[in-house]
């Protein structure tokens, strides 16, 4: 009987979700035609005020939404003396030039170190004999940048209504733990009329963790830590503990959350004194941010490509997100996941498995943001609400 219950709760639920999206639309406007129960008063200059929808390679604003993407490269790129991100035949002549004490416009104190491929505060034959090395295949890239560095993407994001902000499974439903349910990011992206997507949990690889997307609960274990977007807005990083006090007003507030761990930044602070080798270790690595609410950021470190970026610990990965000034971070699934799609191609670079090989992998759930007039129908919710009512109409 309680099975029952609960399946006959939660068709109510959905029944009530429907009912509040049509009403979405009717919602109470100002002069400007924001939506006054949403968060678009607090920052109205991010949004048209009409229909037009302004895109470029890194941006996209509507009337729902506000995205800007920015890559920052961070450290030491051995032999790019012209400092255009790229070791290439230009960056040869240049050192062939530097050494024989030649006039270079625009060359800078970096590109003067960038030339100095061999680290040994010098520019002369040395350097240049390993630049050609490389370019010619004879060194790789694990032995020619021997400098780290961290080439990492942000996307400032904006939205009007917290229903912008979504949560999608690898072909429409809730992925059982071993299920092999998995798609690329990409096709979860178009499928889903997302304009930005990212990666989040792989929550098929585990049976453990707190799993709400869109409103909806399918799972509830035990995990370290928790990140909840409530209805409202607002995020949290939250411990177990602190997630099992939560009240029941509260739990029927939250809209989405991802369990991957660890925290990053809690109530403004930087998390730090995260060890092993999972934690320590350089890798690619994906995380949410909040501002405020309608207002956050996903930022994608590239990683295990030398020469373009070699990943960064989880501690670095805290730091970046308070630099950023976020309130609240959480770290999300990374290594070979770690990627972004924007307008329906890879934004960034994503890695393989092994040290300087590419491509990324399947998995089985995003986050993306996508506008009001293009909100998919949730078929995982559907589907686990039908799944929840047979269960409960078996127990008779």
């Amino acid at each position: 009987m309680q099975l029952k219950k609960t399946a006959a709760c939660c068709m109510a639920v959905l029944l009530s979700m429907a009912v509040c999206r049509k009403d979405t639309g009717a919602a109470e406007r100002n002069a400007d035609g924001y939506d006054l129960s949403g968060f678009a008063y607090r920052f109205p200059e991010k949004f048209s005020k009409d229909d037009t929808v302004t895109v470029t390679a890194d941006s996209y604003q509507s009337h729902d939404v506000s995205i800007q993407l920015s890559r920052h490269f961070v450290g030491r790129l051995n032999g790019d003396a012209d400092e255009n991100l790229t070791v290439d035949i230009q960056d040869a002549v240049a050192c062939c030039r530097i050494i024989n004490e030649q006039e270079i416009p625009g060359l800078t104190a970096e590109g003067l170190l960038n030339a100095d491929c061999n680290n040994d505060e010098k520019i002369n034959l040395a350097d240049l004999t390993l630049l050609l090395n490389y370019l010619s295949g004879h060194v790789t890239s694990v032995d020619f940048f021997t400098n780290p560095t961290v080439t990492y993407h942000v996307a400032d994001i904006y939205i009007r209504d917290i229903n912008s902000l979504r949560g999608a499974f690898a072909k429409g439903t809730f992925p059982e733990k071993g299920s092999a349910q998995l798609e690329s990011i990409t096709k979860m992206a178009t499928d889903n009329n997302a304009l930005f997507a990212i990666n989040c949990d792989y929550c098929e690889i585990r049976a453990n963790g707190i799993t709400y997307r869109n409103g909806v609960m399918y799972r509830d274990t035990k995990r370290a830590e928790v990140a909840v977007i409530y209805k409202d807005g607002v995020m949290d990083v939250l411990t177990d503990a602190e997630y099992r006090a939560l009240s029941e007003e509260q739990l029927a507030n939250i809209w989405q959350t991802t369990a991957f761990a660890p925290g990053l930044v809690k109530d403004g602070v930087q998390m730090s004194g995260f060890t092993g080798s999972t934690y320590v270790d350089l890798h690619p690595r994906s995380g949410i941010g909040y501002y405020e609410p309608g207002h956050y950021c996903f930022v994608q470190v590239d990683g295990r490509q030398p020469g373009y970026s070699d990943g960064i610990s989880v501690n670095q990965f805290a730091e970046i997100m308070y630099r950023l000034g976020v309130q609240e971070a959480y770290n999300m699934d990374g290594g070979s996941s770690s990627e972004i799609v924007f307008m329906g191609k890879t934004y960034n670079h994503p890695s393989g498995i092994k040290t300087g090989s590419s491509g990324g992998r399947n998995n089985s759930d995003i986050l993306f943001i996508c506008d009001l007039d293009s909100i998919p129908v949730d078929t995982a919710a559907a589907a686990w609400y039908a799944k929840l009512a047979e269960e409960a109409g078996g127990t008779e």
